[in-house]
């Protein structure tokens, strides 16, 4: 069974499939993915004060685990959602913080199916990506 190449996240049928995977695969989902993030940042990381670059670090080297590259791309993710003005403000325009996300999600995507399917569940429950992300490639 595969997932479809465009995602309906939110949807009854997308959230079915994708419990059909997290079975089949064992996958024990994280409930809060942001929170567990930065749990597992204070836990495994804990520089102070944080930056995009520690979390970056966390998905990119070569002998990050799963968990390390799912926590890293999270708190990536949403640090440069987050912080989009103000990284423009400092010298990353838009468009480089675009090719950043896209870099790390497409790494993240391919460590592992577990990791993969955190991501999906985490955008199918996600409010905002629910409502706005359908029938997207």
């Amino acid at each position: 069974m595969e997932l479809p190449k465009t995602t309906d996240y939110g949807t009854e049928e997308f959230g079915k499939l994708l419990n059909q995977h997290i079975l089949q695969n064992k996958i024990v989902p994280k409930n809060n993915l942001f929170e567990w993030s930065k749990d597992y940042y204070k836990e495994h990381i804990n520089i102070f004060p944080t930056n995009i670059a520690y979390f970056m670090t966390m998905v990119i080297k070569n002998n990050a685990t799963e968990d390390s590259v799912l926590a890293g791309w999270c708190l990536s993710f949403n640090a440069i959602l987050g912080s989009k003005e103000k990284l423009e403000n400092r010298g990353c325009p838009r468009n480089a913080q675009i090719e950043i996300i896209h870099l790390i999600h497409d790494k993240a995507m391919n460590t592992s199916e577990a990791v993969k399917l955190q991501i999906y569940l985490y955008f199918h429950k996600h409010p905002y990506f629910a409502k706005n992300f359908r029938n997207l490639p």
